[in-house]
């Protein structure tokens, strides 16, 4: 069967935007559980462990403590992470606790097991400043 030209173009530029819209990679059939190259087995995927309860996270990164100011209840905790190449600590001006001084990727958890607020720096770049407001 002879088609005219247009028809053709129109043929194949649905066919080209048919075979984008497919998914990429091997497909398994229904009722198939055959491993996919490369170990992709098919089976649960790995996510991100759901945050811990009562602990908050404080990000160290671009020289700034990140929420700057967090309300927690009494007994939760505060997690600092250093994401920053230098490295960073976190000091209440009360002196009453401190995290060791977290090299790039380091983590230190402190709990708050009094109400009150207590405002923080780095002993390394003293201008860094963050506050944990603790509630009952």
């Amino acid at each position: 069967m002879k088609h005219s030209w247009p028809f053709s173009l129109l043929l194949g530029a649905a066919l080209m935007v048919g075979c984008q819209s497919e998914p990429s990679g091997p497909q398994a059939l229904p009722g198939h559980d055959h491993a996919t190259p490369g170990g992709g087995g098919g089976g649960p995927v790995a996510t991100a462990a759901p945050p811990e309860a009562g602990v908050h996270e404080v990000a160290i990164r671009d020289f700034v403590y990140a929420p700057a100011t967090l309300s927690i209840r009494v007994g939760e905790s505060v997690r600092w992470t250093n994401f920053d190449v230098a490295p960073h600590d976190a000091v209440p001006f009360s002196g009453s606790w401190k995290t060791p001084l977290l090299k790039q990727n380091e983590s230190a958890t402190q709990v708050f097991n009094e109400p009150g607020v207590h405002p923080y720096y780095c002993t390394v770049h003293p201008a860094m400043r963050g506050t944990v407001e603790v509630i009952e």
